[in-house]
């Protein structure tokens, strides 16, 4: 097996030829290897050669340095495995745990409305608001006469002909 170093200029195939997998490198691992050698040398402020070819349509491919193209190897998880001497990848890093989810916290409040059998009835009209479930007391002090006060506790609603009525609905914000 011919050793890399660091003074002579191989294409990616020559290259490809000192990893130790038993099959060929696929052609289109070759050229995305070409691309990020071209790449790094840019980066790296590196020269590439053109080496002359035996069998091609073409008389020369472009040769890289020999750290360039171990750099690539080493950084491609198709062939660093196969790269002589190289460590193996590290394991991944346990996926972190998921982050638990946002909630805003749920504010309930209980609404309380009143609506009148008329002629102009426009719909329901707000009599009251509080932040917890309200008492007979509390209906009482808005205007809810006693004998209603224990159906509206309930929810309420219209109860037979009666022409005022009142509605308690929780709402969650």
């Amino acid at each position: 097996m011919t050793t890399m170093t660091t003074q002579t200029h191989f294409t990616v195939e020559q290259a490809s030829r000192w990893l130790t997998c038993a099959q060929p490198v696929p052609l289109p691992l070759l050229q995305r290897l070409g691309k990020d050698c071209s790449m790094v040398c840019r980066i790296r402020g590196a020269t590439f050669v053109d080496v002359p070819v035996q069998g091609k349509n073409w008389p020369t491919e472009r040769g890289y340095p020999a750290a360039i193209i171990q750099e690539v190897f080493l950084a491609n998880p198709d062939t660093r495995p196969f790269l002589p001497g190289a460590a193996p990848a590290p394991a991944p890093a346990p996926a972190p745990a998921p982050a638990p989810a946002l909630t805003k916290p749920t504010i309930t409040v209980w609404v309380l409305t009143r609506e009148i059998n008329a002629y102009e009835q426009e719909g329901a009209y707000f009599v009251a608001v509080w932040a917890t479930k309200p008492t007979l007391d509390d209906l009482q002090q808005v205007g809810v006469p006693v004998i209603k006060a224990p159906a509206v506790l309930g929810g309420g609603g219209r109860a037979g002909e009666e022409s005022e009525w009142f509605n308690l609905t929780e709402l969650a914000a």
